[in-house]
């Protein structure tokens, strides 16, 4: 028996491998096996009877080629050095090991490793043993060899064990992701890595896998079968394209040009051809290929078949990218980046929302443009670019995305195309929706202003309005509208609100009163909650004080139950009807409240108002609303108004629209008493 020491202390060693994890060590003892040719390596290990499931073995064994006695003290004394690494030229995934330290590792999980391995020399099997305890790890102990009749390979086993069943669930994670991408490479030749006899199901990481074969019209027809593999893990190889030969080996590897864009869009391209059977490469210096290859990276059907496989990892990347866009665009608005807009206007509602189609679409065109910045140099980076975009100075938003990532001359282009695209969807949403609410005023003013159209309120009037309360304001959410009566609707809004699904009782003689449309609008800055409640009176119906005590009526029931009246609450009350009484009376209590300095004002204490408006002074503050869009737009009323003949015709029309707001909150599940 022999002694050698390694070219470093055991102290030495330890500092240089301490960040090691064991699923990285056993990593290394397995990339060692595949390293010496094995198709199969194996860990087999079993658990003893302490209760927190401690190992109380485990091997790894190969089917390799085994380590050489001649060779001893190069493998195993050079530190941070590797023999069979040295040997090759080429840019393959083997071999793997090129420090010369993998075989030390065992110390972060064990006390003592035992190689013994069977390797074949002048014709004959022989078969020695290896050994480096923990405490010594500059030292190895070798035996000389003897004849064997076994097949050549190595076995390691480990002494002192400090895995667990746990932990070997961990390190099958690990292995998965760290082999999953040469398994598939390798698949041809039957590799395989087993965990107690069952395959590592490295399959389990794939998110998708696309199989395609090219074919060019040379002489003789070339085919390339191209796999496509995106991966949801994978820890420290890089996004590669693998050629391989018709033999199934490993001719090449290159980093595809989506490797490390910022995005996690992890993936592998596996390339199968005779034409790489006789095979060189290129690396920009003047090598000369050897007698007898023919084919190289310089020649039209390499670059046609490379091409190909750069359109299919776009077409794979961009719904990948699409979906994990909405995530980042959820991190951005947690970080509060966007400037801050109104949501209550729906003109601010679409700047925010073309800002947000903008950054996406960015997001999908260069991931790096907002991974590699930090919070305050994203909020300056957004707020810049929506500036650029009311300001109309949109060509510049390249001089700026140019100073942060370089762009080629392709991505440039893309991002040219992307932006006067998402402008464009941008206008036309908003020109859509705006003169789909033209439509809408239009519309109403026909259904009150037409006698001949036998308007009313039940079925024509609010049928319209529960679709379009926008009216009434954004960003509110309807809660009923027709039939529920108040406790109903207390019940749905309180599970709107507050998510509670429980019986409501009202002690009121009119809380069977229906309100036409009952809406809230929450405010997420204040938490304060506006509430609206609209009452609509057919258009013959002239509005006085017996519409005006139905509506205290309701404004009672709201105040006579507690959990209506927080203190963050506001409610408004609106009567609605085309003309008033001729005796005066609405027209006083209009007056009385002028000292509130609010218009159409009746009533208001504390956080109660009540407001009777006509239908005519509603449609005139619309038009001036929408007036500078009727200007910029250049829209012809004339061109958006129905030409039903019938309200319920008119009614139709207005279904479909773009401006249809979301219907009112559903009918929960209510308890029998």
């Amino acid at each position: 028996m022999t002694t050698e020491k390694v070219e470093i202390n055991s102290q030495g060693i330890r500092r240089i491998l301490k960040k090691y994890t064991p699923g990285q060590a056993i990593a290394e003892y397995i990339w060692n096996g595949f390293d010496a040719g094995a198709s199969t390596v194996s860990l087999d290990f079993k658990v003893g009877g302490i209760p927190n499931g401690a190992l109380e073995s485990l091997k790894i064994s190969d089917n390799g080629s085994g380590i050489s006695h001649l060779s001893l003290k190069q493998e195993f004394k050079p530190f941070f050095v590797s023999k069979k690494y040295d040997d090759d030229k080429q840019k393959k995934t083997l071999p793997h090991g090129k420090k010369g330290y993998g075989r030390l590792t065992f110390f972060v999980f064990a006390t003592k490793a035992r190689w013994t391995t069977v390797f074949l020399e002048e014709k004959v099997n022989k078969s020695y043993s290896i050994a480096i305890d923990s405490r010594n790890l500059q030292e190895f102990e070798a035996i000389k060899p003897s004849l064997s009749d076994k097949g050549t390979g190595t076995i390691v086993e480990f002494e002192n064990i400090t895995l667990t069943t746990f932990s070997m669930g961990e390190i099958e994670r690990f292995l998965q992701a760290e082999f999953a991408f040469f398994l598939e490479l390798n698949k041809y030749n039957a590799y395989s890595i087993k965990i107690n006899g069952f395959p590592l199901k490295y399959d389990l990481l794939m998110i998708k896998k696309e199989v395609e074969n090219l074919i060019i019209s040379t002489k003789p027809t070339l085919e390339f079968e191209i796999t496509t593999v995106q991966w949801t893990d994978r820890n420290t190889e890089f996004s590669n394209i693998y050629l391989i030969n018709s033999e199934g080996e490993e001719v090449y590897k290159t980093t595809s040009r989506l490797n490390k864009k910022g995005d996690s869009f992890l993936h592998s391209v596996y390339i199968v051809s005779r034409f790489f059977d006789n095979f060189f490469v290129h690396a920009g210096d003047n090598t000369i290929p050897a007698l007898g290859i023919t084919n190289s990276n310089k020649d039209p059907e390499y670059k046609t078949v490379i091409e190909r496989v750069e359109n299919i990892l776009r077409e794979i990347r961009k719904p990948y990218l699409k979906g994990k866009s909405n995530l980042i665009i959820n991190q951005l608005e947690k970080e509060g980046v966007f400037p801050d807009f109104n949501s209550s206007h729906f003109l601010e509602k679409y700047r925010h929302d073309e800002l947000v189609l903008i950054v996406r679409e960015l997001y999908i065109a260069e991931p790096r443009l907002f991974n590699e910045l930090n919070i305050d140099q994203k909020k300056i980076f957004i707020r810049f670019l929506d500036l650029l975009l009311t300001s109309n100075a949109r060509n510049e938003v390249f001089e700026v995305l140019e100073s942060i990532v370089n762009l080629d001359e392709e991505e440039v282009k893309n991002l040219s195309s992307m932006i006067k695209r998402t402008s464009l969807e941008s206008i036309i949403n908003t020109v859509e929706l705006i003169e789909d609410r033209l439509r809408v005023i239009e519309n109403l003013k026909q259904l009150v202003f037409k006698p001949e159209l036998n308007t009313n309120e039940k079925d024509h009037l609010q049928k319209l309005i529960e679709k379009h309360y926008w009216i009434f304001g954004e960003q509110f959410h309807l809660v009923t509208a027709e039939e529920p009566d108040f406790e109903e609707a207390l019940r749905r809004y309180r599970r709107k609100v507050y998510g509670e699904s429980s019986d409501i009782n009202i002690n009121s003689s009119d809380k069977q009163k229906e309100m036409d449309i009952f809406a809230i609008r929450q405010n997420k800055f204040s938490e304060s909650i506006e509430h609206i409640v609209v009452e609509l009176k057919h258009p013959k119906i002239n509005l006085g004080e017996k519409e005006l005590s139905q509506v205290k009526r309701y404004m009672r029931v709201i105040l006579s139950e507690d959990r209506f009246n927080a203190g963050n609450m506001d409610w408004k009350f609106y009567l609605i009807g085309n003309d008033f009484m001729k005796d005066g009376y609405i027209e006083g209590e209009i007056q009385s409240a002028e000292q509130h300095g609010e218009r159409f004002l009746v009533y208001s204490l504390n956080n109660i108002k009540i407001y009777i408006i006509k239908w005519s002074e509603i449609i005139t503050s619309l038009e001036v609303r929408f007036n500078y869009l009727l200007e910029k737009f250049k829209t012809k009323r004339n061109e958006l108004a129905s030409q039903a003949t019938t309200a319920q015709g008119v009614l139709a029309e207005n279904i479909s629209l773009t401006s249809v707001m979301p219907s009112q909150i559903a009918r929960g599940k209510q308890k029998k008493p």
